[in-house]
């Protein structure tokens, strides 16, 4: 008989509409992990009942305990859908870009342009590459006119992409930008060439464009992530996929994410869970199940912001949040939580750094509001930050251990006053994913 084996398990997870209840349809994720500690355990009590012989009696059973850890990788895509379940369903701002092509010197002067009656070139947009005939520039008395006309006849094209596009003349770089209509991957412009007819205008000649520099449009989406009044519980599944087992966790709510900060190990943060009941099933409950793109983000990405300003000292430290979650047992519910309930959430962590002025222990010692931001940077495109908009440092001395520099470490502590997000902890997630929807 096979034994199970942990690189073949998996993770599904899936949003609930009713508390506790798997959903119908389903539309689950499956996420990676590093270790899944969520599962149910329920004590055995010695009884106190006595009968006449000096074996003891059978035990009785307490209740269903639902809860444990998933330490999950951070990347920049997957670990959306955990934020998610920490804080529901986030605030998305579209940031997309438009693909542009940035022309070459130009050497032509207007006079040249100006005897050009059949002018033509090929714009290739995408999938879609249209040929553009009969440019006319004769009569027009400057290269800011030659950008409007080449924005005319380009716009004049009726596709998507091109009837919103942009040319614009650049006097200091002397050179023309072209800019797609789109926004996004799909208004990436990948070429700008000689038709077979008329007057080429791409070369170096005139435009220069079929030499310059093109960028592509990136999908950029700003995912804000706030506390919520309200937290959703999700179902969660344990997969032994290489046995065919299934345990399927219902009721479930994140209370905690515990993230450490520095040093030269995976970047990994740490999720407890509660939650109502434990099924044990031989199919997985969603076998259409997706998988979202990763992309991983790394300990050497960070950069530590204290009360706005880069804080170049900053050695490592952690990120505690706590949804401040309480769950209910209740009669009637075969020993399974009846309900998981919303508190008062908490954040707090640590700041370690290295000891050169008195302004963080002076901070301390004065009871002084500051902030932090934490923040993985990887591209323009994919980005992770973590928000304190108000904390106070606890007070603490720096101590002397040896011969080496000294470090100052500072715990801190989240508070809500006056700060415009009304939330004590905020968390910005920046890729190419349009929507966190399950």
């Amino acid at each position: 008989m096979a034994t199970a084996k942990g690189f073949k398990a998996t993770l599904l997870m899936d949003t609930e509409t009713t508390f506790g209840t798997t959903p119908s349809p389903t539309a689950a994720k499956k996420l990676f992990f590093n270790t899944f500690g969520l599962g149910a355990s329920q004590n055995v009590i010695d009884p106190g009942t006595i009968q006449p012989v000096r074996s003891a009696p059978k035990p009785a059973r307490g209740n269903i305990d639902v809860s444990g850890a998933i330490a999950v990788p951070v990347d920049a895509i997957m670990f959306g859908y955990w934020l998610r379940a920490l804080f529901e369903a986030p605030s998305t701002a579209d940031q997309r870009t438009s693909g542009n092509v940035v022309g070459g010197s130009v050497t032509a002067s207007i006079t040249v342009f100006s005897s050009v009656t059949d002018g033509s070139m090929k714009v290739s947009l995408t999938s879609i590459a249209v040929s553009i005939f009969s440019i006319s520039f004769a009569t027009l008395t400057g290269m800011d006119s030659v950008a409007a006309q080449l924005q005319s006849v380009t716009r004049n094209i009726g596709s998507a992409g091109f009837q919103s596009c942009t040319v614009v003349w650049n006097s200091t770089t002397v050179a023309f930008t072209l800019t797609s209509g789109k926004t996004g991957l799909s208004s990436t412009i990948q070429a700008v060439t000689s038709c077979a007819s008329g007057t080429d205008i791409t070369g170096t000649g005139y435009t220069n464009l079929r030499n310059g520099t093109l960028t592509q449009g990136l999908d950029i989406y700003q995912h804000t992530f706030t506390i919520p009044s309200v937290q959703r519980s999700f179902t969660i599944e344990k997969g032994f996929t290489d046995i065919t087992q299934y345990l399927r966790y219902n009721g479930c709510k994140a209370t905690t994410l515990a993230l450490p900060l520095g040093g030269d190990g995976e970047l990994v943060a740490t999720l407890n869970w509660i939650g109502k009941s434990e099924t044990h099933n031989s199919v997985s409950f969603d076998a259409a199940s997706t998988q979202p793109a990763f992309v991983r983000l790394e300990n050497f990405q960070a950069g530590v912001y204290e009360a706005g300003a880069s804080c170049a000292i900053a050695v490592d430290g952690d990120i505690n949040y706590d949804s401040g979650l309480e769950g209910t047992y209740l009669v009637g519910t075969g020993g399974t939580r009846g309900d998981i309930t919303e508190g008062i959430a908490t954040a707090n962590g640590a700041l370690n750094a290295l000891f050169q002025s008195g302004a963080l222990l002076t901070k301390a010692i004065e009871g002084t509001e500051s902030s932090l931001q934490v923040i993985f940077y990887k591209t323009n495109q994919y980005s992770l930050s973590f928000y304190v908009d108000e904390l106070e440092y606890a007070r603490k001395s720096p101590n002397v251990e040896g011969k080496a520099g000294i470090q100052i470490a500072l715990d801190w502590r989240a508070f809500y006053d006056d700060d415009a997000d009304a939330s004590l902890f905020k968390v910005v997630l920046t890729n190419n994913v349009s929507s966190y929807a399950f």
